[in-house]
């Protein structure tokens, strides 16, 4: 029987790619929009030298509160990140590395790039959320799709960086230890319940460090953001290049 990588038969690594649409539409979109609040990874506590103020004995950082990681969502002009994901799947013996480059356009254009091992991307233009990968077959258009539908409808919340819905959609628990801080999200609504159980942040101060989306059936996936630009201003170029003349799906 032919294996793929981590052991994995060829066929069961296809079914794992086949069932990862729906992971690929609300990781990334919710990855997008949480880079938009973190802003370039500061240096661990231990390891970065002592801040002016904090030499002279000036008050400490406020604590990071869900509120203000919100406003830092919802006040970028856009996101560039590199991102290095990490997913653990049942069906394989080792877990699978990916890296890639994420683009976010407020409030409601995103491309998630995997560029290895296996070129991809998805693009989510207002209400089309596309998937195309480097295998020369036709992009699959999610826009029909009522789980995909819902997924986007759940992050436009996160856009939006409104804290009131965020409650309404998910059992948010914020917890802060400073400078550091925990946000976990269970999903409410039943559809994205039947594959998310929860997702997992972590940041210290207005830093995202990484987030781990745990799916119902055991599986995570976990993303470390890494070169954040979170006030990027895409040049009509940039956006050409991103969602093409026409609003079709990059190439991988």
């Amino acid at each position: 029987m032919r294996r793929g990588l981590g052991g994995a038969p060829a066929p069961a690594r296809a079914r794992a790619a086949g069932a990862a649409h729906h992971r690929f539409v609300f990781a990334a979109l919710l990855a997008a929009s949480l880079a938009a609040a973190a802003g370039p990874a500061a240096a661990p506590a231990e390891e970065r030298a002592p801040r002016a103020s904090e030499a002279a004995g000036a008050p400490a950082a406020p604590e990071a509160t869900l509120e203000a990681v919100m406003a830092g969502m919802a006040s970028t002009r856009g996101v560039v990140a590199e991102f290095r994901e990490v997913k653990q799947l049942a069906l394989l013996e080792a877990p699978i590395e990916s890296r890639g480059i994420l683009h976010f356009v407020p409030p409601d254009r995103m491309v998630r790039r995997t560029l290895d091992p296996a070129p991809s991307v998805l693009v989510v233009d207002g209400d089309r959320v596309v998937f195309r990968d480097a295998a020369g077959a036709a992009p699959v258009d999610l826009s029909g799709d009522p789980s995909a539908r819902q997924f986007v409808d759940q992050v436009t919340v996160v856009f939006r960086g409104d804290v009131r819905a965020l409650r309404e959609r998910y059992e948010a628990r914020f917890e802060s230890e400073p400078p550091r801080w925990r946000l976990a999200l269970a999903p409410r609504d039943p559809v994205v319940r039947r594959f998310v159980a929860e997702l997992r942040l972590e940041g210290e101060g207005r830093a995202l460090r990484a987030m781990t989306l745990v799916e119902r059936d055991g599986d995570r996936t976990t993303t470390h953001f890494e070169r954040v630009d979170a006030d990027h201003a895409h040049t009509p170029e940039e956006l050409e290049a991103l969602f093409g003349a026409g609003g079709g799906a990059a190439a991988p």
